[in-house]
């Protein structure tokens, strides 16, 4: 049996309740990202006292995270396109819980690398989610003030870690400052895996440009046929100079930074 259209009034009242649900859920989940992500900035002082870790050492730590991160970004977004799947976000976020924990109770310094860096795969899955969710439920022009409230989840995780980690680890030592968003981390990833969906295609919805009669969305959807995805790697990424201008500006922020 074929599924009852719906009619304009649900579709509206479904798109308002996804949209503001969906946005407060990454907002909420990438913000625990951050707990997750830098929780080890507070702990590493007297981590390198107890455990003898030297600057090289820490040094190494950051390389081999960042390196894992940003590769985990590239695979796990092309995974995420892919397949769509809802829960991909919450499990990256559950899954760096689970190794921060881990990490609270490794003493050598090989455990330390192999923990962090599992844990920077891990925080690659939760920006390509975000990114699809953004694309799909918001129209291009309207997508700036969406994108935009997304973007504070950065601010609050990024505000919440320094008062979080900072007095767990001067109260109860740098264990504590890894099991506790560590746990946050497990609990909200559980959530998380719960509230996020598809696309508004596979929710039974006309796309947004559809139903925002945005021109500019619609002109896009139109433009953009599908495509496999090495036409899509060849094509829009390797031979987009915006795309690898974008890309080395961006690392230069993060020099600065």
């Amino acid at each position: 049996m074929t599924a009852t259209p719906l009619s304009a009034t649900d579709v509206d009242k479904n798109y308002r309740y996804w949209r503001v649900h969906l946005l407060l859920s990454m907002v909420i989940g990438y913000a625990a990202f951050y707990l997750t992500r830098r929780s080890v900035n507070f702990a590493m002082p007297v981590m390198q006292l107890e455990l003898g870790l030297t600057k090289g050492d820490i040094g190494l730590l950051g390389t081999l995270f960042y390196l894992a991160y940003g590769g985990s970004k590239f695979i796990s977004g092309i995974y995420s396109d892919r397949t769509g799947a809802r829960w991909f976000m919450g499990v990256g976020l559950l899954m760096t819980g689970v190794l921060n924990i881990l990490f609270a109770f490794c003493h050598s310094l090989t455990a330390l690398l192999i923990v962090w860096t599992l844990n920077g795969f891990f925080q690659g899955w939760g920006w390509p989610p975000c990114a699809r969710l953004l694309t799909h439920w918001y129209s291009r022009n309207e997508r700036g003030f969406w994108w935009g409230c997304w973007n504070t989840s950065i601010n609050i995780g990024g505000a919440a870690v320094p008062l979080l980690s900072g007095l767990l680890a001067a109260t109860w030592g740098w264990q504590a400052a890894l099991l506790v968003p560590g746990a946050i981390g497990i609990v909200l990833g559980l959530w998380l895996c719960r509230q996020l969906c598809g696309t508004p295609q596979q929710e039974g919805l006309p796309t947004v440009g559809v139903w925002r009669r945005d021109p500019l969305e619609l002109r896009q959807e139109q433009q953009s046929p599908p495509m496999s995805m090495t036409q899509i790697l060849r094509q829009t990424i390797l031979q987009n100079r915006t795309i690898w201008l974008l890309g080395v500006s961006y690392v230069l922020v993060y020099l600065i930074r």
